[in-house]
């Protein structure tokens, strides 16, 4: 099984069994592929994807943008394996292959501030886990122009993620100044600033 590991924390990166992937032909390319880690393990449609990317253009020319995205992602997948590919590309929907590994920093992050904010009590070790975790806002400096919906989405994801770093580095804050830790709780002070 392939290891496909999706870095969308602090900008955005792409490794095929540690090996970085390029030849992404455009930001479209990369904020689709982005877009569907967000949703590891759900099947999504054409339709979805065409009206998410290339909504200033008429049906025809957004489907046909997005048959030529999906055609340059496959061939920046086989300039590394020339049998792999990330996807199970249907008629009308799309979902990544069961055959891969997929793993998704934010999914990581996210898992791991949940176990650290459990209703139980804080976990400092997950929290530092996440904080370590949380590089940057979600797809930092990524822009496509004519895509006012997934420009919506993404400030969305941005802001629901910076909230949870904030609400990782408070805890994780106070959790080392109740100890009496304050050298480690002001390096998490400093990142909380910074977020």
């Amino acid at each position: 099984m392939k290891r496909l590991e999706i870095r969308l924390l602090g900008g955005f990166e792409a490794r095929l069994d540690d090996r970085l992937v390029s030849g992404f032909e455009s930001q479209k390319v990369r904020a689709m592929l982005a877009y569907l880690a967000m949703h590891p393990g759900q099947v999504t449609g054409r339709e979805r994807l065409a009206s998410l990317l290339w909504a200033e253009k008429p049906d025809d020319s957004a489907r046909r943008n997005l048959r030529q995205a999906l055609h340059n992602l496959r061939t920046a997948f086989a300039r590394l394996d020339p049998d792999f590919q990330p996807l199970e590309i249907q008629h009308k929907e799309l979902s990544f292959s069961p055959q891969v590994e997929l793993v998704v920093d934010v999914a990581q992050f996210e898992d791991a501030a949940r176990r650290g904010l459990s209703p139980a009590g804080a976990d400092p070790y997950q929290l530092a886990i996440a904080a370590r975790l949380y590089s940057g806002d979600f797809l930092s400096g990524f822009f496509i122009k004519d895509s006012p919906p997934f420009e919506d989405w993404l400030l969305y994801e941005q802001e629901r993620l910076r909230d949870a770093a904030v609400e990782t580095y408070r805890t994780l804050i106070h959790s080392y100044i109740d100890r009496g830790e304050y050298r480690v709780g002001i390096q998490y002070a400093r990142r909380l600033l910074a977020t």
